[in-house]
Parts: C-alpha cells; structure tokens; sequence
C-alpha cells in the first residue's frame, strides 16, 4: 500500500513535468526559427531540369548564403523571375564568358536548365541579379 501523496510530494513532480514541456517548446521554437531561417521547401514544375529533378518534385533548398558557401559553376539554384520560381543550373559567374558568348556582368550569373531542348533559362533571358536568388538546391 502506497502513501498518499501530499502536497509537497507534487509540487515537484508537476515543476519537473512543466519544465519538460517548456524545454520541448523551447527547443521546437528554435528547430523552426533555424529551418526558416536558412531552409526552405520549392517544387520543381516543368520538364527542364530533368533528368535531374522532376515534375512535381520537392527539392529543400539552403537559403543561408555564405554557410552553404558561395555560388560556383554547377550549384542549382532556385530564384525568382516574373513572380516566379525558377529552378536552374548556374553556368557562369559574374564576369566569366558563357558558352554562347554573353559576358556576365556583376551582381549576375548565367544559368541554364538540364534538359537543353526545352528549358528557357539565360539564353533566352539573359544573366540573372544575384539578389533574386532564393538559395541554393541542397537535395
């Protein structure tokens, strides 16, 4: 047979039950504060980047700038045009010559789609401002 408990046997067990449930908030608040402030999720919509992604594929994308480290020739990267998310393959960076001829101007990279025939990317477009660069594609 078990003691009643008393009122002094619950205070600490309802404190440590409390202090739980306000370290797992606390930890909750600071996962979704990291996750938005440096991932974000994108779904690739059209043929152009295939074979690499697909139709209707999500694709997290690293939003951090320098902790992914910097843009190079062949990072994916998603950015905005025309109010919309375009996601695309960088070629060339500032200052370097594309493969067409264009030479980027600072502040711009040239990108270009996986599957050539059907995406329209900086040879239809141009080079694109680095500031409508959402991030990177991580996975």
């Amino acid at each position: 047979m078990q003691p009643e408990p008393t009122e002094q046997t619950e205070q600490p067990a309802r404190y440590r039950r409390w202090l739980r449930q306000a370290v797992a908030l606390f930890v909750f608040l600071i996962i979704a504060f990291l996750y938005h402030s440096f991932f974000t999720l994108s779904v690739v919509r059209g043929k152009s980047m295939e074979p690499t992604f697909h139709d209707g594929q999500v694709i997290l994308v690293g939003k951090g700038g320098l902790l992914f480290g910097p843009l190079r020739r062949g990072d994916v990267v998603v950015f905005t045009r025309d109010g919309n998310l375009l996601v695309k393959r960088v070629l060339a960076l500032p200052y370097e010559t594309a493969p067409d001829g264009t030479r980027v101007p600072p502040n711009h990279i040239y990108v270009v789609g996986d599957n050539l025939e059907v995406s329209e990317d900086s040879r239809v477009f141009g080079p694109i401002p680095l500031n409508t660069i959402i991030g990177k594609v991580l996975y």
